[in-house]
This record gives C-alpha cells, structure tokens and sequence, in this order.
C-alpha cells in the first residue's frame, strides 16, 4: 500500500488509487493527464472530504457526516453515554 504519491511514479491503466492529501492528489491527476489516461475509465480515483473543485473534476470522495456526528456527539453528552457506533454517513 502506497502512503504518499510520487511524481515518478508508474500510473498505470486499471491502477485504484484513494488520497487524502491534497497534494498527494495534485500529484496523481498530473501523472493521470500526462499519460493521456481517463479517471473512472482507465483508473480510479477516490479521495477524502468533497469539494466543489472535486466534484467539478469528477473524483469519487468519501465524506464523513460531520452534522450527525455532532449530534450523535451531544446526544452522548446529553445522556452521559460512552459507546462506539458506525458512522451512518
């Protein structure tokens, strides 16, 4: 499993690549250009936290529901309650 993305790196046809730094994806979308390869039809691409700028180059994201996490949040308080439960987002 690769942590960072280099700008050497080997991008190939049918490669999945998921970032969570913004420069880590920078970097990938360059080499995915440069090789004249297409994000979700040659390879994918997934990254954290939605943008419009995401969104506008079509790059697939995984967001965590902040709202209901607070609320999930402030209802432990509320209830002097202390579990784990699976983000619904």
């Amino acid at each position: 499993m690769l942590v960072k993305i280099y700008e050497d790196m080997e991008v190939q046809s049918k490669d999945v690549f998921i970032t969570i730094e913004e420069t880590d994806l920078v970097n990938l979308v360059h080499q995915i250009r440069e090789k004249g390869l297409k994000m979700g039809k040659d390879l994918g691409v997934i990254s954290y936290n939605d943008t419009p700028l995401k969104e506008l180059l079509g790059i697939t994201v995984i967001s965590t529901n902040f709202k209901a996490m607070g609320k999930t949040a402030a209802d432990f308080l509320r209830r002097n309650k202390n579990e784990k439960v699976k983000d619904q987002a």
